[in-house]
């Protein structure tokens, strides 16, 4: 049994709608977005918090077992532990709830009108979607939890892209004077090692 959950312009990442990616770890092809849900939203995570609930309760009454595992990522936790380890914190898991739906299946992909999307080029990382997904609730080999499987997505708004840039904010500094850039690169043709400058 599942609990069908829909979310509503909420911002999405890692999307492989059109085509499947391998899963490392069930190797197995899976379609795939990851939901970017603001703590804030307070009607998303409500109707998120209402299904987890039905869910756990049509699987196992009120004796829901202890150290149930469900798969919802704190942004802020997660990237407190990067931080510890000396890693980047991702920047737009910050304040947010974070979930991986998957699906083995091909996924419907429709505009606001319904139409139905298929060029990966109409949408990217970071617009903003509705999306239908399934709670579920399992009991297995590998343990108890609660996790989530994709349904459908609509495209609902242009977001900022979320893609692998490099930001130049990130990497360089500012320079407030007139040099020019043959002076910034020392190109000028005074350097006696320009032989060596590209090995």
């Amino acid at each position: 049994m599942s609990t069908e959950l829909t979310l509503t312009n909420v911002r999405l990442n890692y999307l492989h709608v059109f085509e499947p990616k391998l899963n490392n770890i069930s190797k197995k092809e899976e379609y795939a977005a990851t939901i970017l849900l603001p703590k804030s939203d307070t009607e998303n995570v409500r109707r998120l918090n209402t299904a987890l609930k039905e869910e756990k309760r049509a699987k196992w009454d009120d004796d829901t077992p202890e150290g149930l595992e469900i798969w919802i990522k704190d942004g802020d936790t997660d990237n407190k532990k990067r931080e510890r380890k000396g890693k980047n914190p991702v920047k737009c898991n910050a304040g947010m709830y974070v979930l991986q739906p998957t699906s083995q299946e091909p996924i419907a992909v429709v505009d606001r009108g319904l139409n139905r999307i298929i060029t990966p080029g109409k949408i990217k990382n970071g617009d903003y979607f509705n999306i239908s997904i399934n709670v579920h609730a399992y009991d297995n080999k590998f343990g108890e939890g609660i996790t989530f499987y994709l349904n459908t997505i609509q495209f609902f708004k242009t977001g900022e892209s979320l893609g692998n840039a490099v930001s130049p904010e990130d990497v360089f500094k500012r320079y407030d004077d007139d040099a020019s850039s043959d002076d910034m690169l020392n190109l000028s043709g005074d350097d006696e090692d320009d032989d060596d400058l590209l090995g």
